[in-house]
């Protein structure tokens, strides 16, 4: 008989172990684990995308038929221990706590995907993975035990095909939003992924220590997608960094963390270094800035006026020549150095306005909108003035003069041949657009040529000519590059209906009016 302690009501009673009153709700750490990782069963097929790049996949697709989602990669498969942990998740006979342990051998293997499968309401599972000289095949359907064989491969091949309620829209959109900087090409219901950043001026490979890419985009602040095996996992943004994007893949610096939170605390060591690579970028596009666009000069001599006034940008920034100026003599570019030794009042134009109205000198006067101003009088300090106006009536003259200096300069090229640039002294876009004219050159022309000047289209033997300055090519260079549909109307403005352009040409344009067409009824309605 044992004897009773003094004071313990349990004294006689059948004694309490910790084991008996703790016990872990397996189920519910199923779900919370499963789902609450990857944020709900519509992220499962980004989760396949992620795992097919792990795997060093080269293609992936996803598709749907019916209620089923199939992905199909070229990446080196599965291992049998995955498909054993995977079918104790699904096996309903499994005791709760080997079910349990089945779930932390898949997320100590960042299977998110395959983790998420037991708790995203399946009805049917069916893997074939094949690599390494092994195929691993798994069949389950709600209700019964799933079955695994293992045969030699003949391939390296994955396809996982699951029967689940999918929300479509909700995983093609995670998989446009998040698949673009996977190394693999990524299709969607037969349709490729977009790639890379959105209206990317300009783009970079980063260098050591980082991975990924860098990009000069036309918005503030900076932002940072924070990447897993090529996917987008989370984001950051850099509030006193310039107006880029860039991508990071933090798979070798947060090991098995996946969580958004710890991907952000991860990359701040690194924040440095991504403002130095920006700086970098913008200052190579510094160095060829009469070769872009204007959108981009006017954010590169934002960016490095905001940075020189900021003090932390190198020498080589304060004598790049950005600033455009116009002269008695026609243009210059000027540097923030060479404006440094002019004055503290500085004679300017708006871009808009035309220059003819007024009397210009030697002395260069900048060619500037009402923002570049206020950054460039509160870092100089200096202020500006317009250049005196020439009367109305001299106005007139100046401009019919130069109209027939333009004729005549046209009359005499058409005459003696005007000089053909060669592919290596063009801009980047005026080589792209050539590139696409080239491809579908209108009846009777076998090649087009860009050429100096900038007077009208003309056709040299069976060559077309189109000067650089022509406004019409200037204009409609961008847009042929983003829109090949539009060749047709670029190519009736050039060349004034004096040939036909090229049938296929008018077909496409046809078919975009078409659409357009189509949308705005269906948008009235």
């Amino acid at each position: 008989m044992s004897a009773s302690v003094p004071g313990n009501r349990f004294a006689g009673e059948e004694r309490a172990f910790a084991s008996d009153l703790l016990r872990v709700d397996y189920e519910s750490e199923r779900l919370r684990i499963g789902l609450g990782q990857i944020g709900g069963a519509w992220q499962i097929p980004l989760e396949l995308a992620r795992r097919a790049s792990r795997a060093g996949a080269r293609t992936i697709s996803v598709r749907f038929e019916g209620s089923r989602l199939i992905v199909v990669d070229d990446g080196h498969g599965m291992k049998r221990e995955t498909a054993a942990a995977l079918a104790e998740l699904l096996d309903p006979l499994t005791q709760p706590e080997a079910r349990h342990r089945a779930l932390v051998r898949l997320e100590k293997k960042r299977e998110l995907g395959f983790l998420a499968l037991s708790a995203a309401g399946a009805r049917r599972v069916r893997i074939h993975a094949s690599g390494g000289g092994t195929a691993v095949d798994l069949a389950w359907e709600k209700g019964g035990r799933p079955r695994i064989m293992e045969n030699a491969a003949v391939d390296e091949r994955t396809v996982i095909e699951i029967d689940s309620p999918w929300n479509r829209s909700a995983v093609r959109a995670a998989l446009h939003e998040r698949c673009r900087f996977v190394p693999a090409t990524v299709t969607i219901d037969g349709c490729a992924a977009p790639k890379g950043f959105r209206d990317a001026f300009a783009t970079a490979r980063l260098h050591s220590p980082l991975t990924g890419a860098l990009a000069l985009v036309p918005r503030s602040p900076a932002r940072v997608l924070l990447l897993l095996d090529g996917v987008i996992a989370a984001r950051t943004t850099l509030p006193d960094g310039p107006s880029c994007e860039a991508a990071v893949e933090m798979r070798p610096w947060i090991g098995g963390r996946c969580a958004p939170a710890s991907l952000r605390e991860a990359f701040r060591e690194h924040e440095e270094t991504i403002l130095k690579q920006a700086t970098e970028l913008i200052l190579g596009r510094a160095r060829s800035i009469r070769a872009v666009a204007e959108p981009e000069r006017r954010l590169i001599r934002r960016e490095l006026m905001t940075l020189a006034r900021r003090r932390v940008v190198p020498r080589e920034a304060l004598t790049a020549t950005i600033l455009p100026a116009v002269t008695s003599d026609g243009e210059r570019w000027l540097s923030l150095l060479d404006l440094g030794r002019q004055g503290s009042l500085i004679e300017a134009i708006f871009p808009d306005q035309d220059r003819e109205r007024f009397v210009l000198s030697s002395e260069p006067a900048l060619i500037l909108d009402a923002d570049e101003r206020a950054l460039l009088g509160e870092l100089l300090d200096v202020g500006f003035r317009t250049p005196p106006e020439r009367p109305r009536d001299t106005r007139r003259l100046v401009r019919r003069v130069r109209s027939a200096l333009h004729a005549v300069h046209d009359s005499v090229s058409a005459l003696i041949g005007a000089r053909v640039l060669s592919d290596s002294v063009t801009a980047p876009q005026d080589r792209e657009a050539l590139r696409r004219l080239r491809a579908q050159p209108p009846d009777s022309i076998r090649d087009v040529e860009l050429c100096a000047g900038r007077g009208r289209a003309r056709r040299v033997g069976d060559t077309l000519l189109i000067p650089r300055g022509n406004v019409v090519w200037r204009a409609g260079r961008s847009v042929i590059v983003q829109d090949p549909a539009w060749l047709y109307p670029l190519y009736a403005a050039l060349w004034e209906s004096r040939a036909a352009p090229a049938g296929s040409v008018r077909r496409r344009w046809r078919e975009r009016e078409s659409a357009w067409r189509a949308a705005d009824r269906s948008g009235q309605s």
